[in-house]
C-alpha cells in the first residue's frame, strides 16, 4: 500500500506553510541522526513544542517556549503559562497545545472523534489568552497527533493500512478550517517502544484558530 510520507496543507493559515515544511524536515532530520533507533514525537507534549519552536525559527521567525502569561478563567485573570508565542514575518500567533496519543489498531474506533476532542480542548485552553491578546496576535489551538499500533500489526504486515487510516480521518477533520501536516519517514515505520512494545511510525500537527 502507498503511503503518504509527507503533507503540508496549510488551509487558510496560509502564513504557516513555511513553519509545517520546516516541521517535517526537523522530524526527519532527527530520525536519521538516530539511525532510526529513537524520534522526537514519543515522548512528550513538551517536547513536541520543542520541535515545532525550532521549526520557527528555521523559517525565519521568532519563538517563546512556557512563559508566564494571564488567563481568563471563570471571569476573572489568573496567572499561569502559555505553551507557544511565535511570529513570522508580519504574523504573530498565541498558541496552546495538546498530545493525542492515538490508538491506530484493527479494533480501534473514534478515531477521528479523539482527535476533534485534543484540537477542542487546545483552542479553549487559547481562548483564556485574550488578555494577553493585545498586539495582534491570532490564537490558535494545536494537536500532536501520535499515532500507536499494536506489534502484532507488524506481523501482519498491516501498518501501512494503519497508517493510511489515520491519514484519511486527518484530512476529513483538517478541511479547510485547520493546517494540517504529517510526516511519516519509511525509515521508522516500525519503530517501537521500549516500555510498551507499540509501534510509532510517525506524528502530525493540526492547528486551528480559536474563535
Amino acid at each position: 500500500m502507498q503511503v503518504s510520507a509527507e503533507k503540508v496543507f496549510p488551509g487558510h493559515l496560509k502564513k504557516l506553510e513555511k513553519l509545517l515544511w520546516e516541521w517535517t524536515y526537523l522530524n526527519r532530520k532527527m530520525i536519521k541522526f538516530w539511525d532510526g533507533k529513537d524520534c522526537p514525537w514519543w515522548y512528550n507534549e513538551r517536547a513536541s513544542i520543542s520541535t515545532l519552536a525550532g521549526a520557527v525559527w528555521n523559517a525565519g521567525g521568532i519563538a517563546l517556549e512556557e512563559y508566564s502569561s494571564r488567563k481568563r478563567k471563570d471571569r476573572r485573570n489568573a496567572l499561569g503559562r502559555c505553551d507557544l508565542y511565535f511570529s513570522i514575518g508580519n504574523k504573530k500567533y498565541v498558541a496552546e497545545a495538546k498530545q493525542c496519543w492515538l490508538n491506530a489498531g484493527s479494533r480501534t474506533q473514534d478515531m477521528e472523534l479523539n482527535v476533534r476532542k485534543c484540537l477542542g480542548e487546545a483552542c479553549e485552553d487559547s481562548k483564556q489568552n485574550r488578555s494577553e491578546h493585545q498586539g495582534g496576535e491570532t490564537l490558535i489551538g494545536i494537536a500532536f497527533i501520535v499515532p500507536r499500533i499494536p506489534p502484532s500489526d507488524l506481523e501482519n504486515e498491516v501498518v501501512g493500512e494503519r497508517i493510511k487510516a489515520v491519514q484519511d480521518a486527518l484530512t476529513g477533520i483538517a478541511g479547510n478550517e485547520c493546517a494540517l501536516a504529517w510526516i511519516f519517514p519509511r525509515d521508522s515505520r516500525d519503530i517501537t517502544a521500549d516500555d510498551d512494545g507499540y509501534i510509532y511510525p510517525g506524528t502530525a500537527v493540526l492547528i486551528k484558530q480559536a474563535r
